[in-house]
Formats: C-alpha cells, structure tokens, sequence
C-alpha cells in the first residue's frame, strides 16, 4: 500500500468499496467518503480531529446494524429463525 497522505486517502477508501455489490449503498458511501475527506482538507483537521468522527461513526454504524438486525427478526416468519 502507498503512503497515505490527503491526497491519496480518498482514494485509498473508495478502492475497496468498488466491489460492494450493492450500487446504492456504494453509491451513498462514496458520495459521503468524498464529501467527509473534502471538509477534513479543507478545514486542515489534525490526526487528534479526525478520530472523533470516525469513532462516532464507527458507534452509529454498530447501532444501525443492530437496529436493522433486530428489525429483521421481528419481521422474520415464526420459526424461521
């Protein structure tokens, strides 16, 4: 892997997420990859800033998963879980 610098890093996070096979979702996250990594150039973040965000993000992102995990077990058909 090349050395990271805020030139490289949106690119370095949106090679991976070529593949994800859903065309919204990738669509949706590197819209907001693109997005996040501009404002944190613009605004010069420092290392200490921009764990904060992705921390918070880490968390919302558990939480959604959970959510949506639990929607699809109320919704599940008896016994088919």
């Amino acid at each position: 892997m090349r050395e990271l610098t805020p030139d490289t890093t949106t690119d370095d996070v949106l090679e991976p997420m070529a593949t994800t096979p859903d065309l919204r979702l990738r669509t949706i996250m590197a819209g907001a990859a693109r997005h996040l990594h501009a404002v944190a150039r613009e605004i010069h973040l420092t290392p200490a800033e921009e764990i904060c965000p992705i921390e918070g993000l880490l968390r919302a992102s558990a939480d959604l998963s959970a959510t949506l995990k639990q929607s699809e077990r109320e919704a599940a058909p008896p016994g088919a879980g």
